[in-house]
């Protein structure tokens, strides 16, 4: 009998010491902490909340002025095209009149209206 008592007796020690909650003197006292952890619990999450909400506001004024970049760069991209087409023109437009000349340069050339010495006598005045 005294074993039986023995074993009951460690089975109810370890029963409540394996708790998981911690001892109070009252139902009130555990109330009163649990709600007081409760409540630093809110504001921490209060805190984080703001840390996310500045962190949302930082990378939505990041993504603006990305988008205000591209905006800007392709404007400059569109600008740079139309420089680059409008010199295309400007060369093929210099190439014909320089192709032009050569031809009149070569048939004067042939009906000898043109002479050597004409070249000559430019090139000593420049």
């Amino acid at each position: 009998m005294l074993r039986v008592g023995a074993v009951f007796l460690l089975l109810l020690v370890v029963s409540r010491g394996a708790s998981l909650e911690p001892r109070y003197r009252s139902e009130f006292t555990y109330a009163e902490q649990l709600l007081e952890k409760m409540i630093r619990m809110e504001a921490e999450m209060d805190k984080w909340e703001t840390r996310v909400n500045e962190q949302f506001g930082q990378l939505t004024s990041l993504r603006e002025h990305i988008d205000h970049m591209t905006k800007t760069e392709d404007s400059r991209l569109k600008l740079i095209q139309e420089a680059f087409v409008e010199s295309r023109n400007n060369i093929t437009a210099l190439q014909s009149r320089t192709d032009g000349l050569e031809q009149q340069l070569k048939e004067k050339m042939k009906k000898g209206e043109f002479h050597l010495q004409h070249i000559i006598r430019y090139c000593s005045l420049v």
